[in-house]
């Protein structure tokens, strides 16, 4: 019995003393050390969760002293660092500090997507255009199939006025990606060939987007513009049907059907997708003046008055409007209303170039005898 007690007492004795040694392991200064760089770096983490990114950058800073390889943190803090040099233009030196930082970081992480995206997006704030493009290569070299960066890629070349090379990069991106995100290249690939003029190459493109595709409605929407701009109304008037169809709750396909519809004195069905139009969005100042003048075509005058003051009603949203809603209310005869419209949709712009279209108008109205 007593040769019992006396082991299990050496049990005991080995577990407190095994605790105790545990306790001495747990307390080493390089345990300490990484505690407090997890823990900076984590308050680092949420104060930029919580957008205050002068904490967030004091929290990094204090993480990469304690641990100068410390690779997330130096990309978390040259995100910080880019989005104060948003802030303040002025200060350039965060965002050549944030793009050193990352050098810095890919140097590190040669296969890091994070760090690459980063630099590439500061090197294109800072101007560094070639830079940046060399960062997305890197990008799609680690994955061929990175959409983003293609789009990325060609959306720069394009903004810098490059386009044979942005037209190679949506071609070598439609040749490596053929699943996730295919479907936005595409879409955006044929968008760049509308802006060169080449329609009938662009449509190709857009038909070749197939119904499974999230992209197939917006492909429908170009190729209904591709057909406005080359008179096929018909071809037009088929497509927005399909999209209805689609997309019964898009109030403004029935506003674009109903401007058909109109181009073709067609003004009974016009003024029936008016309606549709605004049942589903009654806020629309375009389908109220719309309806307005389809009215007034109509000889329904007391009903295109009512809908002209409802599209008045929303000038303040939408000043620019005020030029449409003005010639609807001088053809009913109404030039009180009609100046009205434009001295209170320059009140309500700060637009200096509308302002000044708007005092044009107003004094053409006057010169016309627009104080009767």
């Amino acid at each position: 019995m007593q040769g019992r007690y006396r082991r299990l007492a050496q049990g005991v004795l080995c577990i407190t003393v095994a605790l105790a040694s545990g306790a001495c392991d747990r307390d080493k200064p390089g345990d300490r050390e990484n505690w407090e760089v997890q823990s900076h770096y984590q308050k680092g983490n949420q104060a930029l969760g919580k957008g205050n990114l002068e904490e967030a950058e004091r929290e990094y800073r204090k993480t990469i002293t304690l641990d100068p390889v410390h690779a997330e943190a130096r990309i978390n803090l040259a995100r910080v660092l880019v989005a104060r040099s948003e802030k303040n233009t002025a200060n350039s030196e965060m965002l050549a500090e944030a793009v050193k930082l990352l050098k810095e970081a890919v140097a590190r992480e040669p296969r890091s997507k994070i760090a690459y995206k980063q630099l590439a997006g500061a090197l294109v704030l800072s101007g560094e255009i070639d830079q940046a493009l060399d960062a997305y290569r890197h990008l799609v070299a680690i994955d061929a199939h990175d959409a983003k960066s293609y789009l990325a890629m060609a959306s720069i070349c394009v903004k810098k006025n490059r386009p044979e090379q942005a037209e190679k990069i949506y071609r070598q991106g439609l040749d490596e990606v053929k699943k996730a995100g295919a479907g936005a290249l595409t879409l955006a690939y044929a968008r760049f060939l509308m802006l060169q003029k080449h329609d009938q190459r662009a449509m190709k493109i857009l038909e070749g987007i197939d119904e499974k595709q999230p992209e197939r409605y917006e492909a429908l929407d170009e190729l209904g513009a591709i057909a406005a701009r080359q008179g096929r109304f018909d071809d037009v008037r088929r497509i927005y049907q399909a999209m209805v169809k689609m997309n019964p709750r898009d109030y403004m396909v029935f506003e674009l059907l109903a401007a058909i519809d109109e181009r073709q004195g067609k003004l009974a069905e016009a003024e029936q997708n008016y309606r549709s139009s605004l049942n589903i969005d009654r806020r629309h100042i375009s389908a109220w003046t719309g309806l307005g003048r389809c009215l007034r075509k109509q000889g329904k005058k007391d009903q295109a008055v009512y809908a002209l003051r409802k599209a008045d009603g929303f000038l303040g949203r939408n000043p620019v409007a005020a030029f449409e809603l003005f010639e609807e209310v001088l053809a009913l005869g109404d030039k009180a209303w009609a100046r009205s419209v434009l001295e209170r949709a320059r009140l309500a712009t700060g637009d200096r170039t509308l302002q000044e279209r708007l005092d044009r108008k107003l004094n053409d109205l006057v010169e016309k005898g627009g104080r009767q």
